[in-house]
């Protein structure tokens, strides 16, 4: 029978909770402790799914145990097999051994229970708008594009800004969209649709919807790609 990994982390997305807002940044930590966990030879999206269920799992199991953090991690790994032998099937139909697999997964679950007791960082969305509009004045040419549409210099930073804040407003900015090219759709039309102050702005200075769309579009996919962490206190 054909085994396809997509459809077994498909039947099991509601076995771990996500809507917890740290379990993106957990991840963001991993994918920074372990910088070849892309480099084994499985479809980058099939890893990120396990890192998820990994991560909740980790959150939703650590507390039933007691000692170290390995100890922990032994005890998290044997339960884990048990409940969930498919993750570990999945990891093996790649050609990775059973003994690496334990050893690179016990890694994870230690480095997760280091970061489990550690807040929830705190979002900055307004120096987060103001990063991703100078990123976007800097370096491409959607500035100059909407000055040529017909809205003022002084206004077209405000423009920007407003289209980047209702872009990150939009999505859980722990776990951001891995599609960007359809959440820059989705975001769009949202924005459109819902006639939000910077669409009445771009209207009232004889642009129409059709003549803009390209450029907000573009400033929806620049700021899905340039979301950091890093502007976390």
């Amino acid at each position: 029978m054909f085994f396809n990994p997509f459809m077994i982390l498909r039947n099991y997305e509601n076995s771990y909770r996500q809507d917890q807002k740290n379990v993106g940044y957990i991840i963001k930590e991993i994918e920074s402790g372990f910088p070849n966990i892309y480099n084994q030879g499985i479809n980058k999206n099939i890893v990120i799914s396990l890192l998820r269920f990994m991560v909740n799992y980790v959150q939703d199991n650590y507390y039933k145990y007691k000692g170290t953090n390995e100890e922990i991690a032994d005890y998290l790994l044997k339960d884990l097999n048990k409940q969930h032998s498919w993750f570990f099937l999945i990891l093996s139909m790649y050609g990775i051994e059973y003994k690496r697999i334990y050893r690179l997964l016990k890694k994870i679950i230690i480095f997760i229970l280091l970061y489990i007791e550690k807040p929830t960082p705190v979002y900055d969305i307004q120096k987060e708008v103001r990063r991703i509009t100078n990123i976007i004045r800097d370096t491409t040419n959607i500035f100059n594009r909407l000055q040529k549409l017909g809205i003022p210099q002084n206004e077209v930073r405000s423009i920007v800004r407003r289209v980047v804040a209702f872009t990150l407003r939009s999505i859980d900015i722990y776990n951001p969209p891995l599609d960007i090219q359809q959440a820059s759709l989705e975001i769009l039309r949202n924005l459109i649709r819902s006639n939000t102050g910077v669409i009445r702005d771009i209207r009232y200075y004889g642009i129409t919807i059709p003549e803009v769309r390209p450029v907000l579009r573009r400033i929806i996919r620049i700021t899905l790609r340039n979301i950091s962490f890093k502007e976390m206190s």
